[in-house]
């Protein structure tokens, strides 16, 4: 069982692969070759492990239809929530319950089937982000 402690989340991270280096006391960025190269927060107000990928939105987006793609990305996933943020970028999140800790599986389930989810519908999306 990994522990909801900043450390042993970067060392179960590293330990996966990642290539962990510090944004702030509670935010993280992981790269890894073969996944998304991730922003991790871990969440003790509400006790999640926060997992988010941004790509910058291209400049003239026709905003109703990246909405529209975006709804379709969601209602076509159940690990990922894709979203915009206030810059017209394209954000995706998933969160682990964590208030007891959790366990490398989960860790794997939600990096590894986080992303096959992407690859699913990255091509609704890829119009719409450099």
């Amino acid at each position: 069982m990994i522990r909801f402690r900043k450390q042993d989340v970067q060392k179960a991270m590293e330990s996966l692969g990642f290539e962990v280096t510090g944004v702030n006391d509670k935010s993280f960025r992981a790269s890894h070759s073969s996944y998304l190269n991730l922003v991790y927060t871990i969440d003790e107000k509400n006790d999640e492990f926060q997992v988010n990928a941004f790509f910058t939105g291209k400049s003239d987006n026709d905003r109703v239809r990246f909405l529209e793609a975006i709804n379709t990305a969601n209602r076509n996933t159940t690990v990922n929530k894709f979203a915009v943020d206030g810059d017209g970028d394209l954000v995706i999140k998933r969160c682990l319950p964590a208030k007891k800790g959790f366990s490398e599986e989960q860790l794997t389930h939600l990096i590894k089937e986080g992303d096959r989810e992407v690859q699913l519908v990255v091509g609704t999306l890829a119009e719409f982000v450099e």
